[in-house]
């Protein structure tokens, strides 16, 4: 684990059905809560902050950093996301790091791939190098996406995109030869679109938060230390269909 001045960090992300939260302790003990959250997650994500924090045996007062989801991702529940980690970061004095949601299933999918049973002919060189199309729901017949690139112990990402579910289907030329990692298979299928080859599940974790901010500090990189300058990352402007939209898209 990266060595930094932050020795406890806390970290929360709402940006998808779950409510994942997120506390690495200065033994480098990692904590997780992971609950079902979506529209709730707003009613429930202090308490169970405070009871992520008593289970652990660490009071506020320990935590010096907190990270968090920047999106993109549900469009509500990025807000949840950025509103509670401005609140905490005001009230708490503590600096805030904001990590890409795509990059935090960049981190599950390496993370899982290196834990795995049965690792691949390919996982020997995942630990040096590994290059994925990262994805998460949009819903509305879209993901968003990003080309996440592990080199030299940390993640860099390209630009954060939507993708229509058949143009991601069909990718070709460098997208097409990544592996693909995302949360995308049950919508797809729901869809009848043909599943991408390469397609390994990961979800956004504040674990992966957690470790996605610790590489990007060792690197060199600053959290923030005015919560006002937080500010969340939504992609697509249009959070929801209208009726009529629902109803031609039902009928195609």
């Amino acid at each position: 684990m990266s060595q930094t001045q932050f020795q406890t960090l806390l970290a929360l992300d709402c940006s998808t059905e779950l409510l994942s939260l997120a506390l690495q302790t200065s033994d480098s003990t990692v904590h997780v809560r992971q609950l079902q959250g979506g529209a709730q997650s707003s009613q429930a994500v202090l308490a169970e902050l405070d009871a992520l924090l008593r289970e652990a045996k660490t009071p506020w007062s320990a935590v010096d950093l907190l990270v968090c989801g920047r999106g993109p991702g549900a469009f509500t529940g990025v807000r949840v996301t950025i509103a509670v980690a401005q609140g905490l970061a005001l009230a708490r004095s503590l600096p805030v790091f904001a990590v890409s949601g795509l990059l935090a299933i960049a981190e599950q999918a390496r993370v899982q791939r290196l834990q795995a049973n049965t690792p691949s002919d390919q996982d020997a060189d995942v630990q040096a190098s590994w290059q994925v199309l990262a994805l998460l729901d949009a819903r509305m017949g879209q993901v968003y996406a990003a080309e996440c690139d592990w080199q030299a112990g940390r993640w860099q990402h390209g630009p954060e995109r939507l993708l229509d579910y058949t143009a991601l289907a069909s990718c070709t030329g460098t997208e097409a030869s990544k592996a693909m990692v995302g949360n995308v298979r049950s919508a797809l299928l729901a869809a009848d679109v043909v599943l991408p080859a390469t397609l390994q599940d990961a979800n956004p974790c504040a674990a992966a938060l957690l470790r996605v901010a610790l590489q990007e500090i060792e690197a060199g990189a600053q959290p923030l230390t005015d919560p006002a300058a937080l500010g969340p990352v939504y992609v697509r402007d249009k959070v929801a269909q209208t009726t009529a939209e629902r109803s031609l898209q039902k009928s195609a």
